[in-house]
């Protein structure tokens, strides 16, 4: 039996027993930058693997959480910026564009 304090897991969201907690995204993109900006890849392996793995996982969990409008600026603006100092080279317009 479960006290009032368990979390579980379901489907990449955290919940208790009052229901959906709040995920800490910020955190979860700085982690995702950090990684992969010292993941010993190519150059333009790391735009690709921010672009095709990064946003869909955090858009996931954001349309499934619960997501203020301000988090959701403030990840922006760190997702830009993380862009910038992961994808030296490349232009910004490639990592924000649907495949």
């Amino acid at each position: 039996m479960s006290g009032t304090t368990d979390t579980v897991k379901y489907l990449g969201l955290r919940l208790n027993w009052k229901g959906r907690l709040r995920a800490n995204a910020g955190k979860i993109l700085e982690d995702m930058l950090v990684n992969i900006s010292k993941a010993p890849l190519k150059p333009h392996q790391k735009p690709v693997i921010l672009k095709d793995f990064t946003n869909p996982h955090l858009q996931y969990e954001l349309v499934l959480g619960s997501a203020h409008g301000n988090t959701l600026k403030a990840l922006d603006i760190a997702r830009g910026e993380g862009m910038v100092a992961v994808a030296q080279g490349h232009p910004v317009g490639f990592l924000l564009c649907e495949s």
